[in-house]
């Protein structure tokens, strides 16, 4: 009986050790705009042109991605109303904080809109309300 705790004990310590030691690695940051607030918006991690990872920002900006392997890997950060941004990294086994990364707006320019419109035949509206 003290042998099967001994060697249960053992497997799981040896367990723990071999989860512990995966090798895996992961990004932090956050994401704000021009003037330091942060924005909501998707990240995709790509490896050799393919999408290896996704995930998004917390209302504040900030984001955490795990469970990526040491190696390069390229990082696209899309939001609403801001341009893409594509930035390369290179993962060692620790887990690599990005900083703030900024985005710069996306200016859509609009030509002059023009309304046309009729006056009301009638002249009394009293009777409406």
């Amino acid at each position: 009986m003290k042998i099967q705790v001994l060697i249960s004990g053992l497997v799981l310590a040896a367990g723990l050790l071999f989860v512990a030691n995966k090798n895996e690695t992961g990004l932090k940051g956050t994401v704000q705009d021009r003037l330091g607030f942060g924005i909501e918006s998707s990240l995709e991690v790509y490896q050799n042109g393919v999408l290896v990872d996704k995930g998004e920002t917390k209302d504040d900006g900030t984001f955490v991605l795990g469970d990526l392997q040491p190696g390069d890997y390229e990082v696209r950060i899309k939001a609403q109303g801001y341009e893409d941004k594509l930035q390369a990294i290179h993962l060692t086994e620790e887990q690599i904080d990005l900083g703030v990364i900024r985005l710069k707006d996306d200016h859509i320019t609009l030509d002059a809109v023009v309304i046309y419109g009729k006056k009301s035949p009638k002249k009394n509206f009293a009777g409406f309300f």
